[in-house]
């Protein structure tokens, strides 16, 4: 126990170390976010904690001039230091994307309409603000049994002219090269969006990363050509046969199959067969030349006690690079399970670290706030045993907390790690020093006027070809009708020309035909 309590302490200091600016307003902020962001709504209500000592106004200032000075590189190297996998494991990434919804801030700039989950029947699932791409990782390079916990290294905004997918893989590319991980055997695992031609051309750039990522069940693929010495001049044929994944007649024999059992959350004991298809391309382009970047490709199929299918169609997850045959069945399957981790830091950040409930037209300040909010997670994981469970009175009889003696040394959830943040605080302490009154502030000065924020447009994706006036469209004006098609009109004469030949009435005739009728 002293041991974890020495290397939170470590932690808590180094990272203290790091914030040049409003250093003690930023430590204040970030134990009140631990310790009480699940009892507030917004982010200022952070300054009625008990841990954060300074006044409401202290909060906008330490993000507006205090976060942009902090060097975010150190501080995921730090991070990476503190969590990184053990006994020469190999690093467990995984990326995705989640959405800052802003429809009202009608003055902030780089709003665009984004993907965001939307529960209305019938709506389509996009929104008015910002996307976010994390860079998360597997602690000590394996799946916590309890609680759920990955760790956020990277935190970065997703521009307009950027895909989040591809952002996200370029994350780890840049996290390679910074913490100097060319040597040590990096996964990372994606959804199906992950598998496009743009992340796999950015993944393949580094020998010792192994993208992971998600295929279609009418995902079709290729196996490599049995090339044939032919006399004379021709082609070399670059795909082979054609393997349709939902068409078992069409795959290759197996390199491997494997089958381990595996037991749910809700006790039930199953059966996955893991079959492991070796070698197989997928379509590139002129600009990616995908049959030089063979796939291996992982067939999993979950049947219960009786041999019953768990699951209708089977999980197909298709792994790309240089050392993705040092990557087992088994390892490749667990990894991906891993993957809907990164579902519950979403969640748990939006709803209990308030990571999307900072308002300002500020971008800078906004992504800011979005690199500061992970570091709390962080915290929380570091110090989950070192909390008590504290049950509310409707909770004692959860299964979570039945006989808590015995789950003591047991990791606990960063719900239960928060409630109890309280009383870890007590015990390890704080960097920063209290804060001292400084009397009475002098404030603006007299007459002081600032300019009117202008309205910013919201930005749609579109086709490069179009000009940014038909990509965009002001946020309080309505939208400016568009210009009649010149050739459309002339197409449309056209045709009436040959109809009016073909009734026999003169173009004079119709004129007065249609003056009469309207």
């Amino acid at each position: 126990m002293q041991q974890i309590i020495e290397k939170l302490q470590n932690f808590r200091n180094n990272l203290y170390s790091l914030f040049t600016k409003r250093s003690d307003a930023l430590f204040n902020l970030l134990d009140a976010l631990c310790r009480d962001g699940h009892q507030y709504k917004s982010v200022v209500e952070l300054s009625q904690s008990v841990s954060f000592e300074r006044g409401y106004s202290s909060i906008t200032d330490a993000i507006a001039r205090g976060l942009t000075h902090a060097d975010f590189k150190k501080i995921e190297a730090l991070i990476f230091s503190n969590t990184k996998a053990l006994d020469n494991r190999p690093h467990l990434f995984f990326t995705d994307c989640t959405a800052n919804p802003r429809p009202y801030a009608k003055v902030m700039q780089q709003r665009g309409i984004v993907h965001s989950p939307n529960p209305a029947p019938g709506n389509k699932p996009i929104c008015v603000g910002h996307q976010y791409s994390l860079l998360a990782m597997s602690p000590q390079g394996e799946r916590t049994k309890n609680g759920r916990w990955l760790i956020p290294i990277s935190m970065r905004r997703v521009d307009l002219n950027e895909k989040g997918n591809e952002a996200g893989v370029q994350q780890v590319v840049e996290l390679i090269n910074e913490l100097g991980l060319d040597d040590e055997l990096c996964i990372n695992t994606g959804d199906s969006l992950y598998g496009s031609e743009g992340c796999r051309k950015k993944a393949v750039t580094k020998k010792n990363l192994v993208q992971m990522f998600r295929l279609s069940n009418k995902r079709k693929l290729y196996q490599v050509p049995e090339y044939l010495k032919v006399q004379g001049p021709g082609r070399r044929k670059l795909f082979g046969d054609k393997v349709i994944l939902s068409k078992p007649k069409t795959h290759p024999k197996p390199d491997a199959v494997q089958t381990i059992t595996m037991t749910t959350k809700k006790g039930k004991v199953c059966q996955v067969e893991l079959t492991l298809f070796k070698n197989l391309l997928l379509r590139g382009s002129k600009d990616f030349a995908s049959q030089e970047h063979p796939l291996n490709v992982l067939k999993a199929i979950v049947t219960d006690s009786d041999g019953t299918l768990m699951f209708k169609r089977p999980l197909w997850v298709a792994l790309i690079g240089e050392r993705r045959n040092e990557v087992s069945p088994e390892m490749a399957y667990n990894t991906y399970l891993n993957r809907y981790d990164i579902e519950h830091f979403f969640r748990f950040g939006k709803q209990k670290l308030l990571l999307d409930s900072y308002q300002t037209p500020e971008v800078s300040h906004e992504e800011d706030w979005w690199k500061f909010v992970p570091l709390a997670y962080v915290q929380l994981y570091l110090a989950n045993q070192l909390a008590d469970l504290l049950p509310k009175p409707w909770e004692r009889y959860l299964p979570a907390y039945k006989d808590a003696h015995k789950k003591a040394e047991l990791e606990k959830t960063p719900s239960q790690t928060q409630r109890s943040f309280a009383n870890i605080l007590e015990v390890i302490g704080s960097p920063a020093t209290p804060s001292v009154p400084r009397g009475n502030p002098v404030g603006r000065v007299v007459g002081l006027k600032f300019n009117k924020r202008e309205p910013q447009p919201v930005h749609f994706k579109g086709s490069s070809k179009q000009d940014d006036s038909k990509r965009s469209i002001s946020s309080t004006t309505e939208i400016e009708q568009e210009q009649p098609n010149l050739n459309e009109i002339a197409l449309i004469l056209s045709r009436l020309k040959l109809d009016l030949r073909k009734l026999g009435l003169s173009q004079s005739e119709f004129v007065k035909l249609l003056i009469s009728s309207a």
